[in-house]
């Protein structure tokens, strides 16, 4: 019986969550990093994994800052990533399906973490999203 129950919460995490073997396809991973010491960030897509992503981010971030302070703040798979930051260095930072979703998300968290004037700094889409992979980052002091 307990094994029966598993399968069907199984069955019912995959369903509405969406995982399935297609979603993690190698080759559609993303990331973002960012440094609080000096405020600078830096992205990656279309990676074959989560790991390559995040390497390439932070060693995008580290180019910037010169230093070893930055950190994934976030990555995904097959979809967008964005980071938003306020004036008074509160962060957001989010993933979902489309740039619009990740964006909205990332501005919600940052106001949740005190921010009043937060703006977006950084995003990132993967291929295999809903457009080809795309970014934009602007750098904010």
């Amino acid at each position: 019986m307990r094994r029966i129950t598993f399968l069907v919460i199984l069955v019912t995490a995959t369903t509405f969550f969406g995982f399935s073997a297609e979603k993690t396809e190698a080759g559609y991973y993303g990331a973002i990093a960012y440094s609080q010491n000096t405020g600078c960030w830096g992205y990656s897509y279309n990676y074959r994994n989560p790991q390559e992503a995040i390497i390439e981010a932070v060693k995008r971030c580290e180019r910037c800052s010169g230093d070893n302070t930055c950190a994934a703040r976030v990555w995904f798979c097959r979809g967008c990533g964005a980071l938003a930051k306020a004036s008074n260095g509160a962060l957001g930072y989010a993933w979902a399906g489309s740039r619009q979703q990740a964006e909205n998300l990332a501005l919600r968290y940052c106001r949740e973490y005190g921010g009043e004037d937060c703006r977006i700094v950084c995003w990132a889409c993967t291929s295999r999203y809903q457009k080809t992979g795309n970014f934009l980052c602007l750098f904010l002091l």
